[in-house]
């Protein structure tokens, strides 16, 4: 008896790299891996806090291998980010937690009102030298 094992070219779709915490400091730029791997080729996504990324963004872009990048990150960046992965024979995804920390936002100062006082003064200034002679 002789077995045989031939090649396939079906591999589903699959993540190689694991889920993570990011923690940043605003203003950094900011990189989430997503490694896909499979047979055909997978189809990947991103999404953000739930949301498709969207694709012309200035800030957030997907790099060729999958990443996303994250540049100049804000403490709104924070949040979690979902990568998937699809193929006809299967589907994965993983999730990266992103925290980015900076300086508190600048209080809210609102004017209610102003008011004006102008004052005018005037002030007379005598001296008076008086000489004694004993």
């Amino acid at each position: 008896m002789q077995a045989t094992l031939s090649p396939t070219s079906r591999i589903p779709a699959k993540i190689a790299s694991f889920d993570g915490s990011f923690v940043a400091v605003a203003k950094q730029d900011v990189r989430l891996p997503c490694i896909a791997v499979g047979s055909p080729s997978p189809q990947l996504h991103w999404k953000m806090r739930g949301q498709p990324v969207p694709p012309r963004s200035e800030r957030v872009r997907q790099l060729p291998d999958g990443s996303l990048q994250i540049t100049r990150v804000t403490k709104e960046d924070s949040g979690t980010y979902t990568c998937m992965v699809n193929n006809k024979f299967g589907q994965d995804m993983v999730a990266h937690e992103l925290v980015v920390n900076g300086p508190p936002d600048p209080p809210e100062i609102q004017v209610r009102r102003t008011i004006s006082y102008h004052f005018n003064f005037r002030i007379h200034i005598f001296i008076f030298i008086h000489f004694f002679l004993y």
